[in-house]
């Protein structure tokens, strides 16, 4: 039996010259911190390293307003602690309008993902927000829908996917979740 090791190393050394390049480089921006960095001056930082995607974890104005024409690739997210009104369609409508809508005009903020949550479905949130999700989910992409952003602005729900105890293969990758996985397939 090949050691995962060895196996790895294989692969680097088969694949790498091939010369596979990423579509880009992304990172977490998240706002609560004791010593905020202004918005526009973490807007310079990531563009002058070259990280042209980034991931809210809300929509704060503020932040929204320094990301307005930088080119950035932006996921904003719905907070767990809001899925339970997304529920409501009209509620999701709402959100859409104020977090993605409104920013949506040239030279404003490049939204290409609408995160519904952020790993709500961790052993430690003891399944609190599994039968919320999804019908945020189905929500806030019809609202996406509805305001001719559904191409351009897509729904995901993220999610952690934990490999088993056994050593890593991708046969081993256990989904938390597979019945709300099943119910996302088929919408």
């Amino acid at each position: 039996m090949v050691s995962p090791l060895a196996l790895f190393v294989g692969l680097a050394i088969l694949i790498g010259p091939l010369g596979i390049m990423v579509d880009g480089l992304g990172v977490n921006w998240g706002t609560m911190a004791t010593h905020k960095l202004p918005p526009k001056t973490v807007v310079k930082m990531l563009k002058d390293n070259n990280i042209n995607k980034v991931k809210l974890f809300d929509a704060d104005e503020t932040t929204m307003g320094a990301l307005a024409g930088s080119g950035l690739e932006v996921m904003v997210a719905i907070p767990n602690d809001q899925l339970n009104v997304m529920g409501s369609y009209d509620r999701a409508k709402d959100w859409v309008r104020k977090n993605v809508t409104r920013y949506n005009f040239s030279g404003g903020v490049n939204i290409t993902f609408v995160a519904v949550g952020n790993e709500p479905f961790l052993k430690s949130y003891n399944g609190t927000f599994i039968n919320l999700t999804f019908p945020a989910l189905q929500n806030i992409q019809n609202a996406l829908n509805e305001a001719g952003l559904g191409n351009s602005g897509q729904c995901d729900f993220p999610i952690q996917i934990v490999a088993s105890s056994s050593a890593f293969v991708s046969s081993s990758l256990v989904w938390l979740v597979s019945g709300v996985l099943f119910a996302f397939f088929m919408f």
